[in-house]
Formats: C-alpha cells, sequence, structure tokens
C-alpha cells in the first residue's frame, strides 16, 4: 500500500480495494471512493502511463450517453491535483466535504490547490476529447482521453497521455466508480507512471 490513501465518500459505498505486489485491484459494486498518492514534493508532469487488467465495466443505459447525471461513472479516471493559490478558510474547512479538506491537505505549507485534472477512460469514442468542469464542483477538471470498452472476462490495457503543457503535480488521485449505474466489475492497476 505504501502512501496510497483510501478514501471514503459520506453517503456512497466505498469499493474494496486491495494491494498487493502486482498492483492494485479495486472491486466495483455499485460504489465509488478515491484512492490518493501524495507526492513527497511537488512535480512537473509532462505525460502519464498506466497499465492494468480490466473485467467488466460500467453499464450505460440505452438511450443515455456516459457522464450524464444519472450515468456520471468511469471505468477509469487518473487526477493529477495541480497546485494553485486556492485555500480554505476557518469556515470552508468546517463545512466542506472530507473529500475536499482531503485534497486541500495535500498542498505544501504556503501553498494551494488549483483543481484536480481528470484523465477519463470513456466506453465509446464518441466521448473521446470531450472536455469540461464537472458539474458538481470547480475542483475537478475532466478529458476523456481513453477508450476501454467493458470486457468480458479480462481486458488488459497500456494507456499513456501526453499533457498539452507541464503542471506543478501535488498527487495522483484515482477514481473508479460504478454507483450512478449499479454497475459490478473490477480493475486492477499494475503500474502507473509520471515523467
Amino acid at each position: 500500500k505504501g502512501s496510497w490513501q483510501v478514501l471514503k465518500y459520506k453517503k456512497i459505498k466505498a469499493n474494496k480495494v486491495q494491494f498487493s505486489p502486482e498492483g492494485m485491484k479495486i472491486k466495483v459494486n455499485a460504489s465509488a471512493s478515491p484512492v490518493i498518492y501524495p507526492l513527497s514534493q511537488p512535480m512537473i508532469v509532462a505525460s502519464l502511463q498506466v497499465k492494468g487488467v480490466l473485467n467488466g465495466g460500467v453499464k450505460i443505459p440505452k438511450g443515455k450517453d456516459q457522464g450524464e447525471k444519472a450515468t456520471d461513472d468511469y471505468v477509469l479516471r487518473v487526477g493529477l491535483v495541480i497546485e494553485g493559490q486556492q485555500r480554505l478558510n476557518f469556515f470552508q474547512r468546517k463545512i466542506a466535504p472530507k473529500w475536499v479538506t482531503t485534497l486541500f491537505a495535500l498542498a505544501p505549507k504556503g501553498k494551494g490547490v488549483d483543481y484536480i485534472y481528470f484523465l477519463n477512460a470513456a466506453q465509446s469514442k464518441k466521448h473521446l476529447n470531450r472536455e469540461r468542469k464537472h458539474p458538481l464542483s470547480d475542483l475537478m477538471l475532466e478529458k476523456n482521453q481513453w477508450v476501454l470498452k467493458a470486457s468480458d472476462p479480462t481486458h488488459s490495457f497500456d494507456l499513456s497521455a501526453e499533457l498539452k503543457k507541464p503542471m506543478k503535480v501535488l498527487a495522483v488521485w484515482i477514481s473508479v466508480d460504478g454507483d450512478d449505474t449499479n454497475s459490478k466489475f473490477e480493475l486492477d492497476l499494475e503500474s502507473l507512471r509520471l515523467r
């Protein structure tokens, strides 16, 4: 497990996360929870690569698009926590959800957070390269970087991405979710590299 931290959302069933020498296994059963890795010091990141195995996937109902209000689930979101100037004041710290206070706690003393930049694995080519500010929070920006189709029984993947410009990163934020769509699947992360 090392420095990985498994968080929980207040009103959402948490994923089951297991660590082993082979990597991280995330079991989703109508659940969602983030896993974060704070870097020992801020790092300028230009690209990333992630390898693993997917078993199953998000079940998007017919007539719906992935990423909508009731279908905002993805088999993989790799988030980079970007350093910035935003900080929480005393009042905000008292009322903010735990994931928000955890996010801001990742910033070094005297620094703040700008946002989490998520690179998503969508399940359809028609959603590829779609970018948005997440409707639930200004702290999340997303880009559908890859296509990773639901698979049965398993599908190995090796995904990489070059960022438009290098970013100063404080932590990696892995989000794997199936709570909106009541989906059940497993994701094994075998390797995650930042360059």
